[in-house]
């Protein structure tokens, strides 16, 4: 949200509008970062949701929260995903834009470009061993998620 909030005045006042514009829709709600990141989150907490005070119930609702948190992980490694490939074109696009607007030599935002990647490898990776962990401890437990038949959606084991 700070980023939002100062980076497209800033550019303005530097006298970038168009930059700021692009700065404004890349970093805001809806389909900008802002949001993007906003889904990135609730996707987690769901994940969260769908297993808390599964030790105090039975196997048989075990086994339907588990298959809940299996859909859970699914839509989080999606928002996941999707927030870092948004995340690493909309930078791009945006230094590539003032590198245009600056008449910048080529090269001249190469560190931003290389954090920006770091950044998309780290959530990717940190998303991926999240939901291979929360599968791991899940398998080592005498519940298996519910089947369809059973009313639950999401069967299928991460």
């Amino acid at each position: 949200e700070a980023l939002h909030a100062a980076v497209p005045p800033a550019l303005r006042v530097a006298g970038m509008p168009d930059l700021a514009s692009m700065a404004d829709a890349a970093l805001g709600a809806g389909p900008g970062l802002l949001g993007l990141a906003n889904s990135f989150a609730v996707s987690l907490r769901n994940i969260s949701s769908s297993v808390a005070g599964m030790g105090q119930t039975s196997p048989d609702m075990a086994g339907r929260q588990l298959a809940v948190a299996n859909a859970a992980m699914e839509e989080f490694l999606a928002q996941a995903d999707n927030f870092a490939a948004a995340f690493l074109k909309e930078i791009s696009n945006m230094t590539s834009a003032a590198a245009d607007f600056l008449q910048a030599p080529s090269g001249s935002f190469a560190s931003l470009d290389q954090t920006t990647n770091a950044i998309v490898e780290d959530v990717s990776d940190s998303a991926h061993e999240l939901t291979q962990g929360i599968s791991e401890a899940s398998s080592l437990t005498d519940v298996e998620p519910a089947t369809a038949k059973s009313g639950a959606t999401g069967s299928m084991r991460l």
